[in-house]
Order: structure tokens, then sequence, then C-alpha cells
């Protein structure tokens, strides 16, 4: 039995993704290389959370600090989960609906890069959002709907 869920947009973020179905075990990535992604996944996340900690305590420039942060981590993930892509996620997650997922995506991490100043914890929690819903999307054999080269 195949069920089928939506592809998750940002909280806040009003574009709803279509339905994609459940792949069945053999087209999901394996166990191995998945858990070796969210292993360097949280050392990323965690380096970028501290670089972003540092950066507010010596610049008045928190928007600047906060993109950096964000563009850092969406650059890596996007170009990293693609590793674990598979043949039938990436047969089923065509040109726009990519686009749309990184539109999304993009204009959530711009939302919370221009609260930083007033709520530095925005960009903290758009980032560990915006992980969860890699990790979700690459367990599941999607991870061509974020990477930068399906």
């Amino acid at each position: 039995m195949h069920t089928a869920t939506a592809a998750a947009p940002p909280p806040g973020v009003t574009a709803r993704f279509p339905a994609l179905p459940a792949l069945p075990l053999s087209a999901l990535p394996l166990p191995d290389a998945l858990a070796e992604w969210l292993r360097e996944a949280e050392v990323r996340l965690e380096a970028a959370l501290a670089d972003y900690d540092a950066a507010l305590l010596l610049t008045d420039r928190i928007e600047l600090a906060a993109a950096a942060a964000v563009d850092e981590l969406m650059s890596w993930v996007r170009s990293t989960v693609g590793r674990l892509s598979t043949p039938e996620g990436r047969e089923l997650v065509r040109g726009e609906l990519r686009q749309r997922c990184a539109l999304a995506w993009r204009l959530e991490a711009d939302a919370a890069v221009s609260r930083s100043y007033e709520d530095p914890g925005a960009v903290e929690t758009f980032m560990r959002d915006y992980l969860a819903m890699c990790r979700e999307q690459a367990a599941r054999g999607y991870a061509a709907l974020v990477a930068l080269s399906p």
C-alpha cells in the first residue's frame, strides 16, 4: 500500500506542494549513507550556528551574519544531499516542483534573515526546520527535491 504525503513547505509559507507517493524500500537511500549524511549535516548545522553566534558578538550588521549562516548551511545541503537521491525519487521530482520548493524555502530563509535583528533566534529556527525537511525528504527517497543537481 502506498500512501502519499505532501512535501511540507516551511512554516509560514502558503505554497502547497503536491503529495509525493511513498516509495518502495528498494528506492530509498541506503541507511548507512543516510546516517552518515545526517551526522555530517548535524555537524554543519552546529558549526553554522556557532559561527552565527560569534558573528553576533562581533558585528552590528546582524542581517549579514544571519544571511551568511543561512546561505552556508543551505549551500552545503543542496550540494551534498544529492548523493542520497534515487532514480525513482528523481523521476517523480521534476523541474517545476524542485523550483517551487527551492523558492519557498528561499523566501522563508529571507524572512528569517530579515527578522534576525529583532529576533536572532529566527535564524536558528529556520535552519533547524530546513534541515528537518531535507532529512525527511532524503529518508523518503526524495533528496532530489532539495539537491542542487538531482
